[in-house]
């Protein structure tokens, strides 16, 4: 049975989470949204989707705690992320990449880059 691909989308900004959430679902995507730390655990653990895109801040945790909560379990450990975040500077990008993200794309980014980047990586995995 085919499903379309899930992804959560975690950014306090609601521009942003509606912008995306309107392109990736036109797109057929099964599209999850939060915009704090605590509903993204929360989401994963009900809708375990196939790729998480991670703003960096949020108003209650950093995406850095949210992504090491979920490499922390075996459940979670493998799903995908992509970090979106305004901070564009090497050591932001080096963190991310430390703990374990697929991939990470400073705001404000090209749309269709970004598709581009998530097809890859579900094509992967």
């Amino acid at each position: 049975m085919d499903r379309p691909a899930r992804i959560l989308i975690v950014d306090d900004d609601a521009d942003t989470l509606s912008m995306l959430q309107f392109y990736f679902t036109n797109l057929g995507y099964e599209v999850h949204a939060a915009q704090n730390g605590a509903g993204a655990i929360r989401i994963v653990g009900d809708v375990r989707p196939d790729l998480i895109l991670l703003d960096i801040m949020l108003p209650d945790s950093s995406g850095y705690t949210v992504a090491r909560t979920l490499r922390a379990d075996r459940y979670t450990a493998n799903i995908p992320i992509i970090f979106l975040s305004a901070h564009s500077e090497q050591d932001e990008r080096v963190t991310g990449l430390e703990l374990g993200a697929d991939d990470y794309i400073a705001k404000p980014f090209d749309a269709q880059e970004l598709r581009l980047r998530i097809e890859r990586i579900l094509r992967s995995k």
